[in-house]
């Protein structure tokens, strides 16, 4: 009875882990061979847990300290870091702008400042394009748009008639 068990249980672990087995079998010899004729189930269940446990605990540890001198040898190589968008470098200005100037007084929670400098953001955003379009608009004044049939094929057709 006690073999079947006893190999029923090396085949489960065999299964889940990949440990060391003649050093698993020899522990649960060990283990076997030290106690009375009568060991109950349960004894044997919580011997060959903590003896597995045991293994996997030193086999864990064993990869750990593998990894981390693989890791040492081998350089990873460098992250890249996004560049800067226009938007982020203005947003990181005006954010120590208001941190700096912050007073009792004026003094606004992170969501307020966020929603100050998007709107501060949007309003230098529409003069810069209103810029361009003003001077787009001087020096294109003597270009005529051509007229008549849109230039996709399909477009402003009205079905069904």
């Amino acid at each position: 009875m006690i073999n079947y068990f006893y190999f029923s249980i090396i085949f489960k672990i065999k299964t889940i882990t990949m440990i060391d087995t003649a050093e698993l079998i020899r522990r649960i010899t060990e283990y076997i061979n030290s106690q009375p004729d009568d060991i109950s189930k349960k004894e044997l269940k919580k011997a060959i847990g903590d003896i597995y446990d045991e293994l996997t605990k030193t086999e864990k540890k064993a990869k750990k300290t593998a990894k981390s001198s693989d890791s040492e040898n081998d350089e990873k190589p460098e992250k890249k870091t996004r560049t800067i968008t226009k938007y982020n470098a203005f947003m990181k200005e005006k954010m120590a702008y208001l941190k700096e100037n912050e007073t009792p007084d004026n003094k606004m929670n992170a969501k307020e400042k966020m929603l100050h400098i998007a709107k501060l953001w949007r309003e230098e955003k529409e003069a810069k394009k209103a810029d361009v379009d003003s001077e787009a608009g001087e020096a294109n004044t003597d270009v005529e748009k051509p007229k008549g049939k849109t230039p996709r094929a399909g477009m402003g057709v009205k079905k069904g008639k």
